[in-house]
């Protein structure tokens, strides 16, 4: 079985204390419209689907297989997993929720993304890990920054030894949206980090949450950028190029 997939890796997270990638859609046995390394069962044949993520896992180096996934509603719940912080990886899959974090060595926390930004967090010192799902709502509902204020509170966390890596997103140069949605971003960051251009109503999600990051207390070079813009880039699911009928990356993380 073929383990070398072209997986996105973190730089600021090479170290033996944790496995964090990114997937693209090459290398997987999903047939068109999901063609490749689809990630989500939805609509997909499940076979199909169940072989990526074991291709996936075994590429990454995950001791588990499938990462924990919840029921993304692009809000801003966040759930710890595993040990005697929270329920295991499979009572999730039915759980509403955009974030997951984790003490427990071995238990990979995932997100499913077609444009939205996945964000990894890892506290080196503390021993925990986050994965976010941020669209546009959660973004405005600050996610990425309630990520941080929960490891904080429950793992000690100091939020100024968190390290962030934000994988492939739609970016401010394909992502044109209405002035709601501008609206509701401005609420949260200036308008000169939401707004990529006035003019046509672009805005650049992953800037905002870089933002929402630093105002969490990370600092600026703590904070990664992977991969590029899902819609530009044909080795990349997009929603918003190929419509609703098509694949999902993933954003995972593990503690060893």
């Amino acid at each position: 079985m073929a383990t070398d997939l072209p997986l996105l890796h973190p730089r600021s997270f090479a170290d033996p204390r944790v496995r964090a990638v990114f997937s693209t859609r090459e290398g997987g046995v999903s047939l068109p419209p999901f063609d490749g390394l689809n990630l989500s069962a939805r609509e997909d044949d499940r076979g199909a689907v169940a072989e990526n993520l074991l291709r996936f896992c075994r590429a990454a180096g995950f001791r588990r297989c499938p990462p924990a996934v919840q029921r993304q509603v692009h809000g801003d719940r966040i759930a710890w997993v595993g040990g005697d912080d929270g329920p295991d990886a499979g009572s999730l899959r039915e759980q509403d929720g955009d974030g997951l974090i984790t003490r427990q060595p071995g238990q990979a926390v995932a997100v499913q993304v077609a444009d939205c930004v996945p964000v990894l967090l890892w506290d080196p010192e503390g021993e925990v890990v986050a994965a976010v799902h941020a669209g546009w709502r959660g973004t405005a509902l600050a996610i990425v920054r309630r990520a941080v204020e929960s490891m904080q509170r429950r793992a000690g966390t100091e939020p100024g030894q968190v390290r962030a890596a934000l994988g492939p997103a739609i970016g401010g140069c394909c992502y044109r949206v209405g002035p709601e949605v501008i609206e509701a971003l401005e609420a949260v960051a200036p308008r000169d980090v939401v707004v990529a251009d006035p003019d046509e109503g672009r805005v650049d999600l992953r800037a905002v949450n870089r933002w929402l990051l630093r105002e969490a207390g990370l600092p600026a070079d703590a904070i990664e950028d992977v991969g590029g813009c899902t819609c530009c880039e044909s080795d990349l699911f997009s929603y918003r190029r190929d419509g609703p009928r098509t694949g999902r990356l993933m954003g995972a993380i593990e503690l060893r």
